[in-house]
């Protein structure tokens, strides 16, 4: 028997706030179709969102979505990689 396993594209967006923001943003954020996760932090960012999306367009578009929500002031997206590729790239490292 074969599995057949799609992969998932995941990122993290790091986003902070206008000075004046709506407070139910996260919420707004959550119940947005490929949001696994939000909250508040306290440091240089303001909050995380985590997003999982079958396709890197997909993720595109909800970092594009969050980044201009009124409130927002400005985000960063990290794409997340796998083990596997860490393994390939050490495995093929110029060094």
């Amino acid at each position: 028997m074969v599995y057949i396993v799609k992969n998932m594209e995941k990122a993290i967006i790091l986003g902070t706030l206008a000075y004046s923001f709506p407070i139910e943003i996260l919420d707004n954020f959550k119940n947005t179709k490929g949001v696994i996760d939000a909250d508040f932090l306290f440091g240089p960012y303001d909050f995380y969102v985590v997003a999982q999306t079958e396709a890197k367009e997909k993720l595109s578009e909800i970092a594009l979505q969050i980044r201009f929500t009124k409130g927002v002031a400005s985000t960063i997206t990290c794409n997340v990689i796998d083990k596997a590729t860490i393994s390939l790239v050490r495995a093929h490292s110029w060094e």
